[in-house]
């Protein structure tokens, strides 16, 4: 029995919503946070696919439990429509969905990701560099990326072997034949998975360092505060200034015939690139001094100090229940062997104390009426 099609419609046109919106969602952050200054049209389009894509990996999971889901009754058991053919079926078409996209994630980070970013670091204000010798550079050293993604899906084809070889294959060659073998029959899956979990991995401990570091700086730097635009603009300013005073006085120095040293050169080119990057920095604070959410956060200045020492607190208790649960299953779980499994809190947990007091405020405040 073919798969109803109100079932396939309501899950994939979901999805397609889904798809829209995480279009228009990564066209807004990245327009929000790229330079107005110094961007390109191949670079910002290419981000926003990349976002978006990764967003949508993200959003098939839904649609795979979805499908899961309608298949069954409420007591477990699978509605007459959905035979073992037709949830094949099903399984078949979300399982080459996620190979796609996971496909298309690898193409933008070890391909077009790098190929954009080195594309616009050739980009010279001064000199001009024709695009053809600028796609060269980067595809020169895209091919490092592409080096990487190679190696990774090797060792994600060729290490998990599921069968060990028969030990009466003796000859290299037949050994070598049944790795092939074996990689043929999960036609490339183990590949793909590797590499995705690499990078899931690598993306999981930027995650760990970037959220602690963000619960611990973000509620301090609320309190603290920033200095205001209209003064960072002037230290840019003076900085800039003491950069071209610098230049002059090196020029002058071999203002005669003189050649200027291959030391002093370097030094002019390090002051001027010092100094464009700082010409950069003060056109940003330009346009920031002048827009109207600088002058919405002096109004929110007491605000601010007032969730960063709300946030603090709850940094604090959340630092401090990790650590206790820690210190709880290191001295009382079951081992390693069983995955750490704590059968009996026997240290206090602040958060889960926190929670069921907020709870029982909540009770309090807020009566609970069937009728």
């Amino acid at each position: 029995m073919a798969v109803p099609h109100a079932v396939v419609a309501g899950a994939w046109i979901a999805f397609a919503v889904v798809l829209v919106l995480t279009l228009l969602f990564s066209f807004i952050y990245i327009r929000y946070y790229q330079s107005k200054y110094d961007s390109e049209i191949s670079s910002t389009i290419t981000a926003i696919l990349a976002l978006a894509v990764t967003l949508v990996t993200s959003a098939l999971v839904p649609v795979d439990i979805f499908f899961v889901a309608y298949m069954k009754y409420d007591n477990g058991t699978f509605k007459d429509w959905a035979t073992n053919v037709t949830r094949g079926e099903i399984e078949d078409s979300v399982l080459y969905g996620y190979y796609a996209l996971y496909a298309i994630v690898m193409v933008f980070v070890f391909l077009l990701l790098p190929f954009v970013y080195f594309y616009y670091e050739e980009k010279e204000d001064d000199v001009p560099v024709s695009v053809k010798s600028r796609m060269c550079t980067a595809f020169k050293y895209t091919l490092v990326f592409l080096f990487f993604a190679v190696v990774l899906m090797l060792v994600g084809a060729f290490a998990p072997v599921k069968q060990l070889p028969n030990r009466n294959q003796t000859t290299e060659w037949e050994k070598i034949g049944f790795i092939f073998k074996d990689l043929a029959t999960n036609n490339g899956e183990d590949a793909l998975s590797f590499t995705m979990s690499s990078l899931s991995l690598i993306g999981l401990l930027m995650l760990i360092f970037y959220t602690g570091y963000g619960m611990a700086c973000w509620p301090i730097n609320l309190m603290k505060g920033k200095r205001s635009v209209k003064k960072e603009r002037m230290d840019v300013v003076d900085r800039r200034k003491e950069s071209q005073t610098k230049i002059k006085a090196i020029k002058d120095k071999y203002k005669g015939a003189r050649r200027i040293s291959a030391r002093d050169r370097q030094k002019i080119e390090d002051l001027e690139e010092s100094e464009h990057l700082m010409e950069r920095r003060e056109r940003h604070l330009q346009a920031e001094q002048k827009s109207w959410i600088s002058k919405c956060l002096v109004i929110c200045r007491p605000f601010e100090v007032v969730f960063g020492v709300i946030f603090l607190l709850i940094a604090l208790l959340i630092f401090i229940s990790l650590l206790l649960t820690n210190i709880d299953k290191a001295m009382h779980s079951l081992g390693p062997r069983m995955g750490y499994a704590l059968p009996k809190a026997s240290l206090p947990n602040p958060l889960d104390i926190t929670l069921v007091l907020c709870q029982q405020v909540r009770q309090y405040c807020i009566p609970y009426n069937p009728y």
